[in-house]
């Protein structure tokens, strides 16, 4: 009871399992098996609910792996510069080396990157602000809805219990 209320999933499915046996009269496996019905239900719009979280995770690392040669490659640079930018090519005695390039590119590349490294801090102090204040960001939300839909497709078992599982499941 102690492990289920610091949140050990285990120990959630477990009160589960005996509330399970005691509404149905069932047997232990039996009972086990109508855990994992649950346990399936639960788990059944996680690809959907893991999506954005996969999206920015993808566009994060390609904007990142991005930058380098972007900043410290010459020919990367130079098509760059001739499609987006149009800053005049500096003398190539300039650019002999990959820190030269990356002094030349920073000229147009630091608004950008400067510009996106403050708005990550102010993205980060954000949801420090929003943890703070006990509001619920994205993860918390989906994983409260999951519950509900839970209890709600399981109406004879303890919604409580069901509700604690269904949240502990990460």
């Amino acid at each position: 009871l102690i492990l289920s209320a610091q949140g050990v999933a285990d120990a959630r499915a477990e009160l589960v399992v005996r509330n399970i046996i005691e509404v149905e009269a069932l047997p232990r496996a039996e009972a086990c098996e109508v855990l994992q019905a649950i346990e399936a239900s639960c788990r059944k719009f996680d690809s959907i609910i893991d999506l954005p979280y996969y999206a920015c995770l993808s566009g994060l690392l390609t904007a990142g792996l991005a930058s380098l040669p972007m900043v410290f490659h010459w020919n990367t640079a130079v098509w760059f510069d001739q499609h987006y930018v149009q800053m005049e090519l500096p003398d190539l005695k300039e650019v002999e080396t990959t820190l030269e390039v990356g002094a030349w590119t920073w000229n147009y590349m630091e608004p950008v990157l400067g510009t996106t490294s403050f708005l990550i801090l102010c993205l980060q102090l954000a949801r420090a602000q929003v943890l703070n204040l006990r509001l619920s960001p994205y993860s918390s939300f989906v994983l409260n809805h999951r519950a509900q839909r839970v209890a709600r497709e399981f109406p004879k078992y303890d919604s409580r219990l069901v509700m604690q599982f269904a949240t502990a499941l990460r």
